[in-house]
């Protein structure tokens, strides 16, 4: 038996228990990004890349035990969802992620039960809202959950929905969070839990 290691930036991992599936491929370019498509990984894996092995690993692991926590609220609350992951989280780049981005996808019947109420909003990115208590009434730019670590969305499984967030997802932005050309492109990572 042959025994040697290979850098984890550069492993390509196969898991052959539960169907099999393909590890994280390599980031690069100038914004350290994932090649262009929807990437099937899981938490372990995004742990390894994105937090083990990459920049600023302080900051990572509090930004990746807000996505676990955050993922573990999604199954308890719906059963069973996709997380797609995406920002500077999820890239090499040569400063500091500030969050991860995640759409959540949930089948279109429970996104239709629980989305019709407030209840939902707890998961949610809220912008532009204007804020009661305290007595400010000043409007509020962003609410993100998981104090600010998590800018997430909800979306049903409907190929609508879905294909404007794959899109988004695809684009790149740089240090000021200006989008880059269109021909610029990325790719993003999918859970499913």
């Amino acid at each position: 038996m042959c025994h040697f290691m290979i850098p984890a930036r550069l492993r390509l991992v196969v898991r052959i228990q539960h169907g099999g599936s393909l590890a994280i491929p390599a980031t690069s370019g100038e914004y350290g990004t994932l090649p262009v498509g929807r990437h099937q990984a899981t938490l372990e894996e995004i742990y390894e890349h994105f937090v083990e092995n990459a920049p600023f690993r302080e900051r990572r692991e509090l930004i990746y035990d807000a996505l676990r926590l955050y993922a573990k609220i999604v199954v308890t609350e719906f059963g069973h969802a996709t997380l797609w992951i995406d920002g500077g989280f999820v890239t090499h780049k040569t400063w500091p992620p500030n969050d991860t981005d995640v759409v959540t996808v949930v089948p279109q019947a429970e996104y239709a039960n629980m989305c019709s109420s407030t209840d939902c909003l707890r998961y949610l990115t809220l912008q532009g809202v204007m804020v009661a208590q305290p007595e400010t009434f000043a409007p509020v730019k962003r609410i993100q959950p998981m104090g600010g670590l998590i800018d997430s969305f909800v979306v049903p499984d409907d190929p609508i929905f879905t294909a404007v967030w794959d899109h988004r997802w695809s684009r790149v932005s740089d240090q000021y969070k200006n989008l880059l050309p269109e021909d610029v492109r990325k790719g993003y990572l999918e859970v499913k839990l």
